[in-house]
């Protein structure tokens, strides 16, 4: 598949439930357990695909998004994950999972996003 995505959660346990899923879904996976270590992290790494959840840490969604379109000099697409769906889409997500989710709805959810930006 070759397709690599950062996964960005402060709750471990949601972390590893979602990368776990995700690499047997046979997607390149990489994890932050934080807003700030993501994007550190992704100064000098490159993915296609970032899935964040909502709050991570000391940052909501919106200055998330904000500091990762505005440090990378390509579009990274990001999945928002929060247990209920609200104005974030409209804020420049280009994807939403509800949580919890399935394995199918999160396959579901990456490829839709994969298509839609054409990578």
């Amino acid at each position: 598949m070759n397709i690599s995505i950062l996964v960005i959660d402060n709750d471990n346990a949601n972390l590893d439930c979602v990368s776990k899923k995700l690499s047997l879904l046979g997607y390149a996976v990489y994890c932050a357990p934080g807003s700030s270590q993501a994007v550190e992290w992704l100064r000098t790494h490159k993915v296609d695909l970032v899935i964040a959840d909502c709050r991570t840490g000391n940052m909501n969604g919106g200055r998330l998004l904000d500091l990762i379109l505005n440090g990378n000099p390509g579009r990274i697409p990001i999945i928002l994950m929060n247990d209920k769906r609200d104005s974030y889409l409209r804020m420049g997500f280009d994807g939403f999972l509800q949580k919890p989710f399935t394995m199918n709805e999160l396959y579901s959810e990456v490829e839709r996003v994969r298509l839609l930006i054409g990578n």
